[in-house]
């Protein structure tokens, strides 16, 4: 295993557990809303293509999860020290 294995490993079990966290909160928060829409709105004909859109949208976040990871981190202090004109800390 290389070094660089060994130190991303605690990287992504911190990332895991911050989406198990996000994900948990999420269905908490918007679980009686889906269920009402399900058993309300959802069964009209003008309302009836909501869980499908629903899906399409899961669908898209979960195939584009990837190329979002892989997006370069930006740090929410940098313009704050560009501001100041500390450019030591500017990304």
């Amino acid at each position: 295993m290389s070094e660089a294995a060994v130190v991303r490993q605690p990287e992504l079990r911190v990332a895991s557990a911050a989406w198990l966290v996000a994900c948990a909160g999420f269905s908490l928060a918007y679980a009686p809303v889906y269920w009402s829409a399900a058993h309300g709105v959802w069964q009209t004909d003008e309302n009836g293509h909501g869980p499908l859109i629903l899906a399409v949208v899961a669908w898209l976040f979960w195939s584009l999860r990837e190329p979002i990871a892989r997006r370069p981190r930006f740090r929410l202090d940098a313009g704050r020290r560009r501001a100041h004109g500390d450019s030591a800390g500017a990304v």
